[in-house]
C-alpha cells in the first residue's frame, strides 16, 4: 500500500500566545485555532491566479481546508502537545514595568503589567503531522505549505497575534520521506532575503489596488526590527514605539504631557484627532474622523469622565492590516512588521463616533470612511535601523 502523502512541521512559540478553548481563563493548544490561521495566511498570501479571481480562490480553499458545502478538509492533522509549557497568570512578572507590552496585550494584560489569563509560555514547542487525503494535487499540498510558511514568518496564534503576541517560528517542515523542505533563517539578513524570496514566489507585483480582503499585493509593506536577545523586550520596543506614535500624552503636575509611565514628553502627532473628538459636544457633524483608525476599530479616547467610542456604522470591529511579528533566529530575535492595506469597510459605509458621560450618550457623529494608509506608513518610518523588504 502507497504510503499517505504527508508533511511534519515543529513549531517554536517565541512569545506568549494567549489560547483557549470554551474557558477563556485555561489555556491549551488547539488545531481549530491552528486551521483558522493556516485558513487566512492561504488566502492572503494567495497566487496573483488566485487573487485576482475570488470565486476560484474560495473554491481551492473549500477543497483544501473544508466547508459546508464541499465537506471535510483534504488532510488530517495530529498535534504533539507534549512539549507546550502551560503558564500560570498569578505568577506572570515578565509585563510588569513594560508599558510597551501591556499597550499591545491589552485585555490579556491591564496597564499595571498584571497578566488576566493563562498562557502557553514561549519555547514551548508544537509538533504537527498533516496527512493528505487523496486525490488532492501537489497545487494544493504547495498551498498548505505556502500557508505554513507566511504563519511562521508574518503571524501568530491567539488573542492579540496582530500585535505580535503567539508568534512563532517554524524549525522544522519535512515531507513523508524526511526531507527537509524550509531552511530557518539564521540571521536577520537570512530572514530578510527568505521572506523576500517568498514574496517573489507569490507574483503580488501584478496584484494592485486595495483587495477586498486582507491579501499581500503590491501596496504592502514589510520591514524587520533590529535584533535583540530577548523576545519580551523586542515586543515592549515596538509597543512603546507605538505610544509615542499615537498617544496624546497626560497632563503632569507642571502642565507638560508626557507618555504613560514616563516622563517622556508626548509628540502629539495626531494632535488634530484630540482636538476633533474633544469638540464633538460643540461640533456634533464634523464631516471628518480621526485619522487613527487606520489602525483597527474599534477604539476609545477618554476625556476625564466622557468616553468616545470610535466603530464602524454596521461593522463595529475592522482588524489592524499591521502585523507584527517576533521571529526567532539562531541566537536572538526580529520584529517582522508588515502592512497589508485592504479595503477597510465596505462601500458607503460611515465611521461612527459616539459621546458617553457616565454611560449616557451625549452625542453621536458619522463621516464617510477615508482610510488613509500613511498613518501606518509613518510608524513604520520610525522602527529603528529598520530594513525593508522591497516588494
Amino acid at each position: 500500500m502507497k504510503r499517505a502523502k504527508k508533511i511534519e512541521t515543529i513549531f517554536k512559540v517565541t512569545t506568549p500566545m494567549f489560547m483557549a478553548g470554551n474557558s477563556q481563563q485555561q489555556a491549551e493548544f488547539r488545531i481549530p485555532s491552528l486551521l483558522g490561521a493556516l485558513r487566512f495566511w492561504y488566502r492572503a498570501t494567495a497566487p496573483g491566479n488566485l487573487a485576482l479571481n475570488i470565486p476560484a480562490l474560495r473554491k481551492a480553499e473549500a477543497k483544501l481546508f473544508g466547508s459546508t458545502g464541499t465537506g471535510q478538509a483534504g488532510f488530517l492533522v495530529r498535534a504533539n502537545s507534549g512539549q507546550i509549557t502551560i503558564a500560570d497568570a498569578d505568577k506572570a512578572r515578565w509585563a510588569q514595568n513594560k508599558h510597551g507590552i501591556c499597550y499591545l496585550g491589552y485585555g490579556a494584560m491591564n496597564f499595571r503589567g498584571e497578566v488576566q489569563r493563562n498562557y502557553i509560555q514561549e519555547g514551548s514547542t508544537i509538533s504537527i503531522s498533516f496527512i493528505f487525503r487523496p486525490p488532492l494535487k501537489d497545487a494544493d499540498v504547495e498551498g498548505l505549505q505556502r500557508a505554513i510558511k507566511a504563519l511562521s514568518l508574518f503571524g501568530g496564534m491567539g488573542s492579540r497575534s496582530r500585535r505580535g503576541f503567539g508568534s512563532v517560528t517554524l524549525t522544522s517542515l519535512k515531507d513523508e520521506e524526511g526531507k527537509e523542505l524550509w531552511r530557518p533563517p539564521r540571521t536577520r539578513e537570512e530572514l530578510h532575503n527568505a521572506i523576500r524570496e517568498f514574496i517573489t514566489s507569490i507574483g503580488i507585483k501584478n496584484i494592485a489596488g486595495l483587495p477586498v480582503y486582507t491579501a499581500f499585493t503590491s501596496s504592502s509593506r514589510i520591514i524587520l526590527s533590529k535584533t535583540s536577545q530577548n523576545p519580551i523586550n523586542l515586543l515592549d520596543s515596538i509597543g512603546r514605539e507605538m505610544i509615542r506614535y499615537r498617544s496624546y500624552g497626560r497632563r503632569n503636575k507642571d502642565g507638560d504631557h508626557t507618555l504613560p509611565g514616563s516622563k517622556e514628553k508626548a509628540e502629539q502627532f495626531f494632535a488634530p484627532d484630540h482636538d476633533l473628538l474633544l469638540s464633538l459636544n460643540q461640533n456634533p457633524d464634523p464631516g471628518k474622523h480621526p485619522r487613527r483608525v487606520a489602525f483597527g476599530l474599534p477604539h476609545n479616547y477618554f476625556f476625564g469622565s466622557t468616553q468616545v467610542d470610535i466603530t464602524g456604522e454596521q461593522s463595529e470591529r475592522r482588524a489592524s492590516p499591521l502585523f507584527i511579528h517576533i521571529h526567532q533566529l539562531e541566537k536572538e530575535y526580529a520584529a517582522v512588521l508588515a502592512c497589508l492595506p485592504a479595503k477597510f469597510l465596505p462601500d458607503g459605509e460611515h465611521i461612527k463616533m459616539v459621546v458617553r458621560k457616565n454611560k449616557q450618550i451625549l452625542t453621536e457623529s458619522k463621516a464617510p470612511c477615508n482610510f488613509d494608509p500613511r498613518v501606518i506608513s509613518d510608524f513604520l518610518a520610525r522602527i529603528p535601523e529598520a530594513l525593508e523588504v522591497v516588494i
